[in-house]
């Protein structure tokens, strides 16, 4: 007779964190019930790994020779406690950094979660920038987000997905937009002064708080960046709370 909790220890033995039971299992005519457990756990392994890999292309790069078994260590450490594989690599920035990973491999994790998550973010509410008053509070949209990395990992990234072979990530106190474009994730460099307009967003600040602090920059620039914001969708306005 199975135990009440008999699919949660399921999980854990398909997952290679706990010892099988064969009894569990009647294997086949050319399987064991040992080696009917072990196809689950190759199936799950295969199916983890693949679906990392198509979030994280960025960071095996730079792992090179190291990046199966570095993964392999963080599926067993931080197994998915979704029933999406979307979020699978979510816990990865956090985790590499506690494993003193190099701080471009953790600059890398940060951008391709965020692209991760723009994929899959709601869409974003039109923003109409001609019904905004000074007090309209304003928001970053849930497929947008701003990243201050350490180094040009966007660049390598780029440069991968276009088919080359890019230099070695180099030290750069970059400000990276992630956002999302016609059902497209795109990462773009930003002007320190452009990042500072979103990073005010990203709290949910009026307009007016927003352009008061920018004030050396020239009003017309901040006009076309905010322009070219509400024309990409990375801005809406915050509703209000009933």
């Amino acid at each position: 007779m199975l135990p009440e909790d008999w699919r949660t220890q399921l999980g854990e033995v398909v997952r290679g964190t706990s010892a099988p039971d064969p009894s569990w299992f009647t294997g086949s005519a050319t399987l064991t019930p040992g080696e009917q457990i072990g196809i689950y756990q190759e199936q799950y392994h295969l199916r983890m790994t693949k679906a990392l890999d198509e979030d994280i292309p960025g960071v095996r790069h730079l792992l090179g020779a190291q990046a199966e078994e570095v993964l392999e260590r963080y599926l067993a450490d931080r197994p998915t406690p979704s029933w999406t594989l979307n979020h699978l690599a979510y816990a990865l920035p956090e985790w590499l950094d506690a494993q003193g990973a190099p701080i471009a491999v953790r600059d890398m994790a940060c951008l391709e979660v965020a692209v991760a998550r723009s994929f899959v973010a709601r869409d974003p509410k039109p923003l109409d920038p001609g019904s905004l008053r000074p007090d309209s509070a304003l928001q970053l949209t849930p497929p947008t987000s701003i990243l201050r990395l350490h180094s040009d990992v966007h660049r390598v990234r780029a440069e991968l997905r276009a088919g080359d072979t890019p230099l070695p990530p180099a030290p750069s106190d970059a400000r990276v937009l992630v956002y999302r474009r016609h059902g497209s994730v795109r990462h773009t460099e930003l002007e320190p002064e452009q990042y500072a307009l979103l990073d005010a967003f990203s709290e949910g600040s009026t307009l007016a708080a927003v352009i008061d602090s920018v004030p050396d920059v020239d009003p017309a620039a901040v006009g076309r960046w905010f322009k070219g914001f509400a024309e990409r969708g990375l801005l809406e306005v915050v509703q209000a709370r009933p």
